[in-house]
């Protein structure tokens, strides 16, 4: 069994054909300026970095204060344990 040695081309892997030289130059100045340090503007407030992007945040409460307008209750939950949101009734993460 003989043993290739030949070269392979350019054609024979996977790859986008080459740029033409002033095509190549300006792709590398645009990419080596926005690879800049400060070249992207902040995406995020200072406020959302201090927490962990996995937090998940509770319901909206449905009231301030310490009293229920609803129902005048002083020093209960404030936000109705069982409304899931939508329509859908709760308790515990099962809709019922």
């Amino acid at each position: 069994m003989p043993i290739r040695l030949a070269s392979r081309k350019n054609f024979d892997r996977p790859s986008p054909p080459p740029l033409p030289a002033s095509d190549q130059a300006e792709f590398e100045t645009l990419l080596k300026a926005n690879q800049t340090i400060g070249a992207s503007p902040a995406i995020t407030s200072p406020a959302e970095e201090l927490q962990h992007r996995d937090l998940r945040r509770g319901p909206k409460k449905d009231f301030e204060g310490d009293v229920n307008p609803r129902t005048g209750e002083r020093g209960g939950p404030k936000v109705d344990p069982f409304k899931a949101g939508d329509g859908d009734w709760q308790y515990g993460g099962r809709v019922t």
